[in-house]
C-alpha cells in the first residue's frame, strides 16, 4: 500500500530464505514469515520491528497465513506439521496433527474459528 507516508521497518530474525509471509489485516497490524530456517517470525508494527522466532516445525516453513479477522495465524512446513498461533501476541495455540498428514505441507488457509 502507498499512502504517502515514509515508514521503514526490518525484517530480520531469520537465517535462510523467506518462503512466506502473511499481514494480519486488523489492529494492531502484525507480520508472520516462514522462512528455510525452519523458523516462523514475527513482527510488530507498523514500522514493523522483530519480536520472536517460533521454533515449532523441524523442517523448512513453507506456508503461514492469518485469519481473515486476525486473530490467528497458522504456519505449514514440510514436517507435515501446522501449528496455529494466536495473531496478536504470538502464543501458540494447538498443534494440527503430529504429523497433520505423511507430506510436507506448501500451504495453508485459515478460516475465522477452529473446532477444539
Amino acid at each position: 500500500m502507498d499512502t504517502g507516508a515514509s515508514v521503514k521497518g526490518d525484517l530480520s530474525g531469520h537465517t535462510k530464505a523467506i518462503n512466506s509471509v502473511s499481514w494480519k489485516p486488523t489492529r494492531p497490524f502484525r507480520i508472520a514469515t516462514g522462512s528455510e530456517d525452519s523458523k516462523a517470525a514475527f513482527f510488530e508494527g507498523p514500522p514493523f520491528v522483530f519480536k520472536c522466532t517460533k521454533g515449532d516445525h523441524g523442517k523448512f516453513v513453507q506456508s503461514v497465513r492469518f485469519s481473515p479477522n486476525g486473530e490467528r495465524f497458522a504456519t505449514g512446513g514440510f514436517d507435515g506439521k501446522i501449528f496455529v498461533y494466536n495473531g496478536s501476541s504470538s502464543d501458540l495455540d494447538k498443534e494440527l496433527g503430529s504429523p497433520a498428514h505423511k507430506g510436507g505441507i506448501y500451504a495453508v488457509s485459515i478460516r475465522n474459528t477452529f473446532s477444539s
